[in-house]
């Protein structure tokens, strides 16, 4: 059930980010947008897989998610996603789960909770 949650809220909160972000220009991926926040863990032709590590409290600068991913927390995380039309969506997500992550042209995310959040983004290209 908890699993079903959390890939739920993950579902919710990109419905809200993609509708907001159809408009947005479109920004660079996280590991360029906002290296102290995304690192590129691997990359080849067929995946892309990228570390995001945010401190309590900290936003990360406005970044695309180039195709549909899965993200898998390292972590337990709280993360609130903010479009740049002002929607958002919050994510709750445990260590050791996993949502889908949709394809969206600009937002940001802030770690609303009290603890360090450490997140694998797998896409495939």
């Amino acid at each position: 059930m908890l699993r079903r949650s959390t890939i739920a809220l993950g579902v919710a909160a990109c419905a809200v980010m993609a509708g907001g972000a159809a408009s947005a220009q479109e920004a660079p991926p996280g590991y360029v947008a906002d290296p102290e926040v995304y690192k590129l863990a691997f990359e080849d032709t067929s995946f892309r897989i990228t570390s995001a590590t945010w401190q309590p409290g900290q936003t990360d600068k406005p970044h695309s998610t180039l195709a549909t991913a899965v993200a898998y927390a390292l972590t337990d995380c709280s993360l609130r996603v903010a479009a740049p039309d002002g929607k958002f969506g919050y994510i709750n997500v445990r260590a050791g789960g996993a949502s889908t992550v949709a394809r969206t042209t600009s937002h940001t995310t802030t770690n609303v909770g009290t603890s360090v959040c450490r997140v694998l983004v797998i896409e495939r290209k």
